[in-house]
């Protein structure tokens, strides 16, 4: 079956990459999208994606043909990610991706928009997203 998986980081309106910080000091988290490309997409019944062990949730199940079993995530981390792919004939299909997304990264401050709130409180550790 003609399948594939992509990803692409989620930018704004305005072509800007967005991130978000989750943690005072800590790390810039990017919204990153999984998804499924391929002629054969008619023929999926919904796609399970089993994201890194640091994930709350980490099995997410897809059954979304408008959107081409697309995945949001927000993550600061790069890793391979488990997918299986469900037929509506009854077949599957397991794929395993590497997220990988450090060389989609401009050096260029400019070409990124922080979409974390805009005030940390001094004794904040957590925001409240």
């Amino acid at each position: 079956m003609d399948i594939e998986i992509a990803h692409e980081i989620e930018k704004n309106s305005s072509g800007k990459i967005k991130f978000r910080k989750f943690k005072k000091g800590g790390y810039d988290h990017y919204n990153v999208r999984l998804f499924l490309k391929g002629s054969d997409l008619s023929k999926v019944s919904h796609v399970v994606y089993e994201l890194h062990p640091t994930f709350a949730n980490r099995t997410r199940m897809i059954d979304t043909h408008n959107n081409d079993f697309s995945l949001y995530i927000w993550t600061w981390g790069e890793f391979d990610v488990a997918i299986t792919v469900y037929f509506k004939n009854g077949d599957k299909k397991n794929i395993v991706h590497s997220l990988s997304f450090s060389d989609m990264l401009p050096a260029d401050d400019s070409k990124y928009v922080n979409v974390s709130p805009s005030q940390f409180k001094e004794n904040d550790h957590v925001l409240n997203s």
